[in-house]
């Protein structure tokens, strides 16, 4: 696997797979069904075939909602899957690390983080 290379996170209202360089927005059908799968409280969602320009045969990928990450089955490769709604807003929790510099948590540790502070 490619390590990430930075990229602004996706702002726009949709369903998002990163890939090594970027965010990518996922098909109608399959958006939908990682929405479903979310509102219906499922774990898994099995996405079928998906072809793209590196697999232009296709490849089986499932959908863990649990830890919203994306899975080749035949690989094992693992994408973070993002759903962007009306409402969200990029959370930024800065901390300061062992060295003294200044980090930021990712958006969705730092969002998860508050929840449990307020809780």
């Amino acid at each position: 696997m490619c390590p990430l290379q930075p990229c602004k996170d996706p702002t726009t209202v949709d369903v998002w797979w990163r890939d090594d360089s970027e965010w990518n927005l996922y098909s109608k059908v399959h958006a939908n069904m990682i929405r479903k799968g979310v509102s219906d409280g499922l774990h898994k969602v099995n996405l079928g075939n998906i072809v793209s320009t590196t697999h232009p045969m296709g490849q089986i990928y499932v959908a863990d909602l649990a830890r919203m990450k994306q899975i080749n089955l035949s690989s094992r490769q693992e994408r973070d899957i993002r759903i962007v709604q009306q409402a969200d807003r990029v959370i930024r929790v800065e901390y300061t690390n062992t060295v003294g510099k200044v980090e930021q948590y990712d958006p969705d540790l730092g969002l998860a983080l508050l929840r449990q502070i307020g809780n």
